[in-house]
């Protein structure tokens, strides 16, 4: 069944916009959540689309103890994990403060009152929350001191449908898709990964020149130094990212991971680099000096020789990424002269949309 309403505004002021919900939808959705302190059709088609790309992508670190990703344009600006909901709030928002004014909040556990305290106190304006639940004090504090702020409560993050399609209307016609909810082209996910190089049937790499088809694994003659953990949360966090999707993390406490920098949208890998790198820059006086000699790149799919280069400069000893290329071999080498540990995924994260 389908449910339509006409919203506040459309992407542009002059423009109307409508949200047809479809409430058959059993998987956490935003047309079909509760707004806690608003009407949906309050809401314009820029709340929506952004609200939705923050609860697609806070999907991918659903697993984890707590959880947070700030988003903005439907563009991840900051990702932390941790043990509560309040400490990943801090996390996520110290790493690139700027960017998320007027951002959207999205966690994976309840919303408590003490995170509800320091967005209050140390965050400025944020567009929305969500949530699969919320402590009634926290809705109560951010309904007094926070009243513009959407509250939007979804649900559990567990319900994935998986037969779903991703669709997206074009002039002309519908693309319909399988959803990209898999990782990893192993059932081992990162443990199978941290092996020396090895061929498997599985691996999604289309042969190239100089291309090792099917290889996944270590690449490089140098072993990661860095923990499974902290190269599975990079791999996760440039997945979310829009192509070419790039990502510097890095385990600030053990267990516990947090984006340095986030870079995307790029015509090539290098740049997306760069923009990671910049982000990081404006934001460095939140993280050790050292903090790139701690950090893993994640790479959405190949690159070449200059992201390399870019990544020793910036004393980057760390890299996971999908492997492939005609210059893949290359690639390796390069990491090899530069004594650079390189993981490859042999499954590639294009994310054109949310």
């Amino acid at each position: 069944m389908v449910r339509e309403f006409r919203l506040k505004k459309g992407e542009n002021l002059h423009q109307n916009a409508w949200l047809k919900q479809n409430i058959n939808i059993r998987e956490a959705n935003i047309p079909n959540a509760e707004i806690l302190n608003k009407k949906l059709e309050d809401l314009s088609y820029n709340n929506i689309v952004d609200a939705a790309g923050a609860l697609s992508h806070i999907k991918v670190f659903k697993d984890y103890d707590a959880s947070c990703l700030i988003v903005k344009h439907a563009y991840p600006i900051s990702i932390a994990t941790g043990a509560s909901i309040a400490e990943v709030l801090e996390k996520s928002h110290i790493a690139d403060k700027s960017p998320s004014l007027g951002g959207q909040v999205a966690v994976n556990d309840v919303f408590t009152a003490d995170a509800a305290e320091y967005a209050i106190e140390y965050m400025g304006y944020i567009t929305a929350i969500i949530a699969p639940l919320f402590e009634d004090e926290a809705v109560f504090k951010l309904y007094k001191n926070k009243k513009n702020t959407i509250l939007i409560k979804v649900g559990s993050l567990d319900n994935i449908q998986s037969n779903l399609k991703s669709k997206k209307n074009i002039l002309g016609g519908t693309l319909e898709q399988d959803r990209n909810l898999e990782l990893y082209c192993t059932s081992g996910g990162i443990e199978d990964l941290f092996k020396p190089a090895y061929r498997t049937p599985f691996a999604e790499m289309t042969k190239n020149k100089g291309e090792k088809e099917g290889v996944i694994g270590i690449v490089t003659k140098k072993n990661p130094t860095l923990s499974k953990g902290v190269y599975d949360f990079a791999w996760k966090a440039c997945k979310t990212v829009r192509s070419n999707g790039t990502s510097l993390a890095w385990e600030y406490e053990p267990g516990k991971f947090q984006t340095v920098g986030l870079g995307g949208g790029q015509g090539m890998r290098s740049r997306s680099l760069r923009v990671a790198l910049m982000a990081y820059q404006d934001n460095k006086e939140a993280f050790p000096k050292d903090v790139l000699k701690k950090s893993v790149f994640g790479s959405d799919s190949f690159f070449f020789n200059d992201a390399v280069k870019i990544a020793a400069d910036n004393k980057i000893g760390n890299i996971i990424s999908s492997g492939g290329g005609n210059k893949s071999e290359e690639v390796i080498d390069s990491c090899d002269d530069l004594g650079i540990a390189m993981i490859y995924t042999g499954r590639r994260n294009f994310e054109h949309e949310f």
